[in-house]
C-alpha cells in the first residue's frame, strides 16, 4: 500500500526513493468507505462460512456492483480466477483485513500523506459505490499539492474499467514529473 511506503519512508525505512504517487479509488479514509454487502460479510463472524460457499457466480455478481459500467466479456471472470488461485476464495476472510488495518494505522498513513512532499496524483472513478468521490475531494484537499483527476462514467477500477482513457492521464502525471526541475 502506498501509504505504508510513505510512512516508511519518513523513517528512512523503504531503501529506495518514491519519486510520486498515485492514489486511485482507495479507501485510505476508512470512516468514509461503504464496503460492499460481500466485503461485509467476510468482515464478520460469519466470513469463514461465506467465504466456503464463494463461487465464481457470487463472486463476479458482487465484483459487477462495483464499476461504473459493465466491464469488458471475461474481465470479471478473470479476476475470479485470480482471487480463487491456490485455494484463494476461502482466504478471503483474512485478505479482507486490509480494512481493519486502514482503522488500525489511519494516523501513521494520514500522517504520512499529510507531509508528503513528492507529486500526487488522486485519480478516481466518481461511480464507485464503496470508495466513493467524496474521499477523492478529501484527499485533494488535504494532501499537499495533490492533482485530482476523476472519472465520471467509471467506477472502482477505473484503470481496468477503460484502460485506454485512464492510463494516458496517469502516464501524463509521470512524465510531468519526470520532466520537472531537479529530476
Amino acid at each position: 500500500m502506498a501509504t505504508e511506503l510513505l510512512a516508511r519512508r519518513e523513517l528512512g525505512g523503504t531503501g529506495f526513493d518514491i519519486a510520486s504517487v498515485v492514489l486511485m479509488n482507495g479507501g485510505v479514509l476508512v470512516e468514509m468507505s461503504r464496503p460492499a454487502l460481500g466485503q461485509r460479510l467476510l468482515m464478520s463472524r460469519a466470513g469463514p462460512w461465506f467465504a466456503r460457499f464463494a463461487n465464481r457466480r457470487l463472486f463476479t455478481a458482487q465484483l459487477a456492483r462495483v464499476f461504473g459500467r459493465p466491464p469488458a466479456p471475461g474481465v470479471l471472470d478473470a479476476m475470479w480466477l485470480l482471487a480463487s488461485h491456490g485455494d484463494g476464495a476461502r482466504r478471503l476472510p483474512t485478505t479482507i483485513r486490509f480494512m481493519q488495518d486502514r482503522q488500525r494505522f489511519r494516523q501513521r498513513w494520514l500522517g504520512a500523506l499529510s507531509r508528503i512532499d513528492r507529486p500526487v496524483l488522486v485519480a478516481w472513478g466518481a461511480r464507485d459505490p464503496v470508495t466513493h468521490i467524496g474521499i477523492a475531494h478529501r484527499l485533494a484537499r488535504e494532501v499537499p499539492g495533490a492533482t485530482l483527476v476523476t472519472w465520471d462514467d467509471l467506477g472502482h477500477y477505473p484503470h481496468v474499467e477503460d484502460a485506454a482513457r485512464v492510463w494516458p492521464e496517469v502516464n501524463a502525471f509521470f512524465d510531468q514529473v519526470d520532466a520537472a526541475p531537479g529530476r
